[in-house]
């Protein structure tokens, strides 16, 4: 219990304050004297290669890489949501199609088809929403799907059944509620594995455009002075660390429960 009061408590502080500083920070100007500058009482965290303060960058580009991985999690659910409360009712030919379509995205990993779609599109938002929602919403659509699979069996289905509930009856009233309380239990898990590749898509290159600062292009950044300036490293990576940490705990039942 303990463990994940401490969790929540890091995960409204940061992105609490993040939010907070982002809104009253005001503007990130350029100070190029100051570049690199080691932490101080004026520069929390240090400055970056431009002089910038790292702690206002790193507040309003963490806002943004959760934000849009929150977005990713939200959609990718909505298909699990939408595939898990439909497919019981499909004809057999279409659930084994889509089942194989399933498999078929649950074999290659996400960053593969991150590097597809930046191939076709170039690097942008484009790549990493389809690298997130084709990385979890195969997942967790099976998942829900083998969940309303249990649900069909159940005397109350059966019951709605006989009294004449169609397709869209059973998918809104019986399904989706069970597969919700599911999905929600999935949701910090998912947006720790959101954040891990958005991180790792922005690292190489595929992330957001250049001027939108992320998690990942600060890392990037950060790996170019490891030796003279290993304050942008630490300064960037732990909150991620400490973050991912957090939602990994918070994802896990409290002993007792």
């Amino acid at each position: 219990m303990m463990r994940h009061t401490w969790a929540w408590a890091w995960l409204i502080l940061w992105f609490g304050g993040s939010l907070a500083w982002t809104l009253f920070g005001g503007h990130v100007p350029f100070q190029l004297e100051r570049a690199l500058e080691a932490p101080s009482a004026e520069l929390l965290l240090g400055a970056d290669t431009y002089g910038r303060s790292l702690l206002s960058l790193l507040s309003g580009a963490s806002l943004l890489s959760f934000g849009f991985a929150a977005a990713c999690v939200a959609c990718s659910i909505g298909i699990a949501l939408a595939v898990a409360g439909i497919a019981p009712n499909l004809p057999r030919t279409a659930e084994r199609i889509l089942e194989s379509a399933l498999q078929f995205l649950l074999a290659f990993p996400s960053l593969l088809f991150a590097f597809m779609v930046a191939g076709l599109l170039g690097p942008g938002r484009t790549t990493i929403a389809a690298a997130l929602i084709l990385g979890s919403a195969p997942g967790l659509s099976r998942t829900l799907w083998a969940r309303s699979r249990e649900i069909a069996k159940q005397e109350f289905i059966w019951a709605a059944r006989a009294l004449g509930a169609g397709p869209l009856r059973l998918a809104f009233l019986h399904y989706l509620p069970h597969l919700a309380s599911v999905a929600r239990v999935k949701i910090p898990s998912m947006l720790a594995h959101a954040l891990v590749a958005e991180a790792s898509l922005s690292f190489l290159g595929l992330g957001f455009p250049v001027g939108e600062e992320s998690w990942g292009s600060l890392l990037a950044q950060a790996k170019d002075y490891l030796i003279e300036a290993p304050h942008i490293s630490l300064g960037v990576g732990l909150p991620l660390v400490l973050s991912l940490l957090a939602l990994d705990v918070v994802s896990k039942p409290a002993r007792g429960e």
